[in-house]
């Protein structure tokens, strides 16, 4: 067998780009990477986590069949992690704009400890189950955080955001300390607690209606049983 190394760079660069050719491949060249870079940004306004955003990316090579010269690890991860960037300096550039000094005060009072317990911590509890103590406690929470709610229908829609990625940032509240939460820029803090209080509250909303569901079908079975008591 020949000793391929034998054979010049530019005929194998020759042959490369012919076989690409030939099988309806190409290069990713640099207008291919650049197309990437705005790949990646909008992947991420659809969703922040790095790895929908890097399987966008590979799904886009599949589909446009570039094979040639792809990409390396560290030029993809380079391309994700300025896309996350660029989406939440996006978002915060947009909520500096309509975010006033009592909605601020309002979103840092999640933080706080005052009853001696963060306020946020609280708001993640969810009832254990739909006896009146735990839905009177939700319906509490649904009072707290009601203001907030109203905000967050007005800022949200300037954000452009996504409901997965609406989502996403309230699951990073939960996810996260209040400690680690503090340690965080300050403005994307305040994006990830109106997606929190979003989510939380549409969320709240949905135990309500499950508990009122719970209940019907409970005094149902209740006269069901009634009835058949009476007719013995």
């Amino acid at each position: 067998m020949d000793d391929l190394s034998s054979v010049n760079k530019r005929t194998r660069i020759r042959q490369r780009h012919l076989i690409l050719r030939l099988c309806n491949y190409q290069n990713c060249d640099a207008r291919q990477r650049l197309k990437l870079k705005i790949k990646a940004r909008q992947a991420a306004m659809v969703c922040s986590k790095p790895i929908y955003v890097f399987r966008e990316l590979m799904q886009y090579l599949i589909e446009q069949r570039i094979v040639g010269a792809t990409p390396g690890y560290s030029f993809m991860q380079d391309t994700v992690a300025k896309a996350l960037a660029y989406e939440q300096n996006r978002l915060i550039s947009i909520t500096r704009k309509h975010l006033k000094l009592s909605d601020i005060q309002s979103l840092q009072s999640l933080l706080s400890d005052s009853q001696g317990l963060y306020e946020i911590t609280l708001l993640k509890r969810e009832p254990k189950d739909f006896s009146l103590k735990e839905i009177g406690q939700e319906i509490s929470r649904g009072k707290q955080i009601h203001h907030l709610y109203c905000l967050t229908k007005e800022l949200l829609p300037h954000l452009s955001i996504s409901n997965e990625n609406i989502k996403y940032y309230a699951s990073l509240v939960t996810y996260y300390s209040v400690f680690r939460l503090r340690q965080l820029d300050e403005w994307i803090v305040y994006i990830y607690l109106l997606c929190f209080v979003y989510h939380r509250y549409q969320k709240l909303h949905d135990n309500l209606i499950n508990c009122l569901i719970y209940d019907v079908r409970r005094y149902i079975d209740d006269t069901k049983s009634w009835d058949k008591r009476a007719c013995v």
